[in-house]
């Protein structure tokens, strides 16, 4: 091939590369344009999805982040359904309230981008304020040489443990941990209730490299779930291991007591295990099939008197993609907003 033809070869390559790259930066500059196909109605769930997830909580300490491209296309929208500054404000009261929650649950950005490698879940149980309650959190090493394990514990979530962790070959070693919540006044609280409390520990070991032998470094996330009791009166009834002894609030009613684990926590949001479930996330089916009577069939009447008011609750096929932890925080946002228009 003479010189002037490999010129013209290299010459129309470079332009069909040129031609392809103008046409990849020019979608990726259009892309932002489909989100204005969204309704108003769509924002809405969206973005009340990712804030009960904690998705605009970032930082230490954490903090709502309300400079957002999704909060400002929400109210772009909004402003394109021709809603007034007042019910605006609503739905970024209503973001703001949903991320709150996330926050006092321990979800954030950073644990959320986190767990996308496949977080696991611990269910520490029934929790009092003022008690420790020890616990054992295993770390293993799968190398032929010794590795020293990080745990990064959850904040705010008072749990401590030690940090450095040297595991031998081929074993694992039980950290002992220990959780304990500031004790609270008698009377801090008129009425007894309990919360689902979420923190994310982390275990890394950095992996090991000779000339001859290769073992990867590892990270694993866990949810740490509790269920935090306040206003129960609890009694550490002297030495020893503390003794919680609760007052009784009153007898459960017969169906709560004949229920199944899954549907007394979606009752009373308490957890408690048995043989066949024995972690919260056994109930992520339950809770979808609840959250579609609630958020579907149930909310029908209030979502047709004050559309924009409830726009922000996921229905139909959104709920479907909803985590146990979401659906529980736009649960108690219903509820919250249920009980305002009530009394």
């Amino acid at each position: 091939m003479s010189f002037s033809s490999r010129f013209l070869v290299t010459a129309v390559l470079w332009r069909n590369a040129l031609f392809a790259t103008v046409v990849v930066v020019f979608a990726l500059l259009t892309a932002p344009a489909a989100w204005s196909q969204k309704t108003f109605s769509q924002w809405f769930q969206d973005v009340a999805s990712s804030a009960a997830d904690g998705k605009y909580v970032t930082g230490d300490p954490p903090q709502i982040q309300t400079a957002n491209p999704e909060i400002s296309a929400l109210q772009a929208a909004a402003n394109a359904e021709g809603m007034s500054d007042s019910e605006i404000q609503a739905v970024l009261d209503k973001i703001n309230a949903l991320s709150q929650e996330a926050l006092q649950n321990g979800r954030s950005a950073d644990t959320q981008a986190q767990g996308q490698s496949g977080t696991l879940l611990m269910d520490l149980g029934v929790v009092y304020p003022g008690f420790p309650y020890e616990s054992l959190f295993p770390v293993h090493n799968g190398c032929r040489v010794e590795q020293e394990a990080t745990i990064v514990y959850p904040n705010p979530m008072p749990l401590h443990g030690q940090t450095i962790v040297p595991v031998p070959p081929y074993s694992t070693r039980k950290v002992l941990m220990t959780l304990q919540y500031p004790r609270e006044p008698l009377n801090a609280y008129p009425k007894a209730f309990c919360e689902i409390k979420v923190g994310q520990l982390t275990s890394v070991h950095p992996g090991f490299t000779s000339h001859n032998y290769t073992c990867d470094s590892a990270k694993r996330e866990y949810d740490i779930v509790v269920a935090l009791c306040h206003g129960f009166g609890a009694d550490g009834g002297g030495g020893g291991k503390p003794k919680p002894t609760p007052q009784k609030p009153g007898p459960p009613t017969p169906d709560l007591l004949s229920a199944s684990p899954c549907e007394r926590f979606w009752q009373t949001g308490i957890f408690t295990p048995s043989q066949d479930v024995k972690i919260p996330s056994y109930c992520l089916d339950y809770f979808r099939q609840m959250a579609h009577k609630l958020f579907d069939r149930f909310l029908q009447e209030n979502r047709a008197a004050s559309p924009h008011a409830w726009a922000w609750v996921p229905t139909g096929a959104a709920i479907d993609s909803l985590s146990l932890l979401q659906i529980m925080t736009l649960r108690q946002q219903i509820v919250a907003d249920l009980l305002k228009s009530i009394g």
